[in-house]
């Protein structure tokens, strides 16, 4: 269970704040989020290999998330791809459980049960 939630990619659409070092910050929505990474859309490219720091608040429950990020990869569609460089403990613990949650309401009833004490 803890290697399917690792690569677990939970899809969300919600706003995304994105900060890069001497230019303006930009704006957009999240596609999917994992333990390790995000993925998003924007109208300004983000340039792969650069370090960005990502803000986003999640939901059900509701926290806020900022992270340093790498860019991993960027389409000609606004999309990219970005690998947490830096999170902190109590987020990680926070977003693990918070991905945990999702993944356990999209499990099959008879599935899920295996799981419960």
């Amino acid at each position: 269970m803890r290697e399917r939630r690792r690569y677990f990619r939970y899809p969300i659409s919600v706003p995304v704040a994105v900060s890069r070092k001497g230019h303006p910050e930009v704006f957009g929505k999240t596609i999917n989020i994992s333990e390790r990474g995000i993925a998003l859309v924007t109208s300004t490219p983000l340039m792969p290999g650069s370090e960005v720091s990502v803000h986003v608040n999640l939901t059900n429950p509701r926290f806020g998330l900022t992270a340093e990020c790498n860019v991993c990869w960027h389409n000609d569609k606004g999309h990219s791809g970005l690998s947490f460089l830096f999170l902190p403990s109590n987020l990680s613990y926070e977003l693990q459980g918070w991905l945990a949650r999702r993944l356990e309401e999209q499990l099959p009833d008879n599935v899920a049960r295996r799981f419960q004490p």
